[in-house]
């Protein structure tokens, strides 16, 4: 799927929490600006937030529009576009809810994590490795030292496990362990251990956030950020 990657920067966090859509199941943010995309347009919204820390990504379908002829002639009105989400996004809008309305950032995030679709081969590491299944799997988000990988079969939590991947052509492989697992995907957390590993695994990020982030567009403000009752 093609995405239109949007930036949404919050200074307060009323005014994240006013931002929030609650009339969609998965949830939805309004993302304030003069923005040039159209009902239906498939986004990739990256949120910050002052005092968040580390922001997210959220993924969605513009439902509807506000442009900003129409905006200036509402009272209280501002332009911008209205997200719905998937339904996969529902537990980050959760945390995003819980943090607008001032509970402790406590995730245990430290890191951008970078929505992304890459082809892996997942393989038990250990005596059994020759043995042990190679399953085609998808990374679905990358960080420097994490991973969500969608896998066919369900994953041991705390196993080891070999990531093999292309780099230049050429294929390479890393190693993690599982840090949690459910019925067809889990987290891994890197091991890094050689200085190839971490080569590979530094451009593979790399490209990662450079798919998402170049040419983000920045909506145009024409009056100023957004405030805690602002829609």
């Amino acid at each position: 799927m093609e995405w239109t990657t949007i930036d949404a920067v919050f200074m307060t966090r009323k005014a994240l929490q006013a931002a929030l859509l609650d009339s969609f199941p998965e949830g939805g943010l309004f993302v304030e600006g003069g923005i040039d995309v159209t009902v239906g347009t498939a986004v990739l919204i990256r949120v910050t937030a002052e005092d968040l820390g580390v922001g997210t990504f959220l993924e969605g379908v513009v439902q509807w529009r506000r442009i900003e002829r129409r905006a200036v002639a509402a009272a209280n009105a501002a332009p911008g576009v209205g997200v719905r989400l998937l339904p996969t996004e529902r537990g980050k809008y959760d945390f995003l809810e819980r943090w607008g309305g001032g509970s402790v950032e406590a995730s245990g995030r430290a890191e951008w994590r970078y929505p992304a679709e890459i082809a892996v081969q997942v393989q038990a590491v250990g005596p059994s490795r020759s043995t042990a299944r190679i399953m085609h799997s998808t990374i679905r988000d990358i960080s420097a030292h994490g991973a969500l990988v969608f896998t066919p079969m369900t994953l041991s939590t705390a196993e080891i496990v070999s990531l093999s991947l292309t780099d230049d052509s050429r294929p390479q492989s890393v190693e993690a362990r599982v840090a949690w697992s459910v019925t067809g995907k889990a987290g891994l957390r890197l091991l890094l251990e050689r200085k190839e590993e971490r080569l590979v695994w530094s451009k593979t990020v790399e490209a990662a956030r450079n798919a998402v982030t170049d040419g983000i567009t920045q909506p145009r403000r024409s009056i100023p950020p957004q405030s805690s009752d602002g829609r």
